[in-house]
């Protein structure tokens, strides 16, 4: 799975089960627009957190995964 996205500074991705344990931490680069996800997800429901490098929260949403 590949993310695209645009960040304005450095920041850190963060993928959770729905019992909020930490399945996935990735660090995203300002300067690149793309990460090519390595974490091997069974299909579910999930949540994403994307916070900066002061620890705030930049965005969270839900992700899906279907094989």
């Amino acid at each position: 799975m590949t993310l695209t996205y645009k960040a304005a500074n450095d920041a850190t991705l963060s993928i959770y089960d729905v019992s909020g344990r930490v399945l996935y931490k990735h660090a995203l680069s300002k300067e690149q627009s793309s990460l090519q996800l390595q974490a091997n997800l069974a299909e579910g429901i999930y949540i994403y957190s994307i916070m900066d490098e002061a620890g705030s929260v930049l965005k969270t949403g839900k992700l899906v995964i279907i094989h």
